[in-house]
């Protein structure tokens, strides 16, 4: 058993890539007494998503998060998740008023850091995939708010690959600059993202008009400063 529990953590931690730049947020971080927001809101609160892999079957499915909780304020987000045992943990934040976006991961007992602006963030989402964007006049109510569609499009040609659906009933300005929907002025309520041949569907599920910790938005504990290039390498 210690030898199978021993290995399951090796195996998290070599593949801990593949958790690492799981999404966002950016679409995309429960408290008692809230209420859900509505348009013209005072850009406040939390939102919980639910994730799951697209394919079930793929190789890493097990591994992934079930859960995102995404914290906003004042033009401000930080996404959180942790895998299994905690033994992963990640940390998006994004300042888009100064057009800052740092990423903080902890796998096992090692903390690391790195941080961009808006100049460098090509060297994080050079692998991205490239997307054109076609938003459609078509709407759907998710988590209490009316969340319009966009069609997601390999760039340059017709092959669509899935949909999206955001909000503008949310006071948050470009909540996606650091992603690939960078061209979606709304939050991202459901939304797939994929990293490292592991596709990642997110949904909202609760949105909640709380009063946000400005301190959740500065990153606390003693991590190690390190570029991006020297986290691939890590990995």
């Amino acid at each position: 058993k210690n030898n199978l529990y021993l290995q399951s953590l090796y195996t998290l931690k070599n593949n801990a890539s593949i958790l690492l730049v799981i999404a966002f947020a950016i679409g995309t971080f429960s408290w008692g007494g809230c209420k859900s927001p509505g348009k013209g809101s005072t850009g406040e609160g939390l939102i919980e998503y639910q994730v799951n892999p697209v394919n079930s079957n793929s190789a890493f499915a097990a591994m992934a998060p079930t859960s995102m909780i995404l914290k906003y304020k004042n033009d401000k987000l930080i996404a959180e998740m942790n895998t299994g045992l905690s033994a992963v943990e990640i940390k998006f934040i994004s300042d888009n008023k100064r057009g800052k976006f740092t990423q903080c991961v902890k796998i096992l007992n090692q903390k690391y850091i790195c941080s961009f602006n808006s100049s460098s963030m090509g060297s994080l989402f050079k692998d991205v995939p490239k997307y054109d964007i076609r938003k459609m006049e078509e709407y759907k109510t998710i988590a209490g708010l009316k969340c319009q569609k966009a069609e997601i499009y390999e760039q340059g040609s017709n092959k669509h690959l899935f949909d999206v659906y955001f909000t503008d009933e949310l006071k948050f300005t470009k909540p996606n600059w650091w992603n690939e929907f960078s061209g979606i002025d709304g939050m991202l309520m459901e939304y797939q993202m994929k990293r490292y041949n592991m596709d990642l569907h997110f949904i909202a599920r609760k949105i909640s008009s709380v009063a946000i910790d400005s301190a959740v938005f500065v990153p606390k504990g003693n991590y190690e400063t390190i570029s991006q290039n020297e986290l691939n390498s890590y990995f």
